[in-house]
C-alpha cells in the first residue's frame, strides 16, 4: 500500500510501539494537520492501553471484518 505521508515500518521498530494509520483516521483525529509524528493510545479489552507513534499514513483503507466471508455478498 502506497504511503501518502511518512515512512514504513523499519527492523529498528521490534520494540516500539509504532503505527501506519489511514488517511481518514488522520483527518479526523487531526484534521488539516500532519498526523506523522503525532500519537495515538491504543485501548485494548484486556491488558494496558499503549500509546503509539504514527510514522506514516496511507489512503482510506476499508474493511469488511475477518469474520466475513469473502464469497458473502455486501449487504446494502
Amino acid at each position: 500500500m502506497p504511503l501518502v505521508a511518512g515512512r514504513y515500518f523499519t527492523p529498528e521498530e521490534d520494540n516500539r510501539p509504532v503505527a501506519i494509520v489511514d488517511r481518514q483516521l488522520a483527518d479526523e483525529v487531526w484534521p488539516h494537520q500532519s498526523a506523522v509524528g503525532r500519537r495515538l493510545l491504543i485501548l485494548r479489552t484486556a491488558g494496558e492501553p499503549t500509546w503509539v507513534d504514527v510514522v506514516g499514513v496511507v489512503n482510506h483503507v476499508q474493511l469488511d471484518g475477518v469474520a466475513r466471508d469473502a464469497a458473502c455478498p455486501r449487504s446494502s
